[in-house]
């Protein structure tokens, strides 16, 4: 699970290093990405790096906080900035 959002861009890690990590994970692994967060910027600068792939799920602006948490709690692992999804994956996993 990737979370490139954050509560404030100063703590962001950006946009193109999250795509080279799915890049990576899918050249390497046989695991699916799921893309979750919910800030507009972060969606529409990602989207311009992602590369295309069956096994990216893009998830950004589509769930609710138990979802959220639901596909934390499930995840082989997470990379994320300073944010709530940080903090509850640190609680969860």
């Amino acid at each position: 699970v990737l979370v490139p959002d954050s509560a404030a861009e100063s703590k962001e890690w950006p946009p193109d290093k999250f795509s080279a990590l799915a890049q990576l994970i899918l050249t390497h692994t046989h695991l699916h990405v799921i893309i979750i967060g919910v800030r507009d910027s972060v969606k529409q600068s990602l989207s311009t790096y992602l590369p295309e792939s069956p096994r990216i799920v893009n998830l950004m602006q589509q769930t609710t906080v138990i979802e959220l948490l639901s596909i934390i709690g499930q995840a082989k692992a997470v990379v994320c900035n300073d944010s709530f999804a940080l903090h509850a994956s640190t609680v969860m996993n």
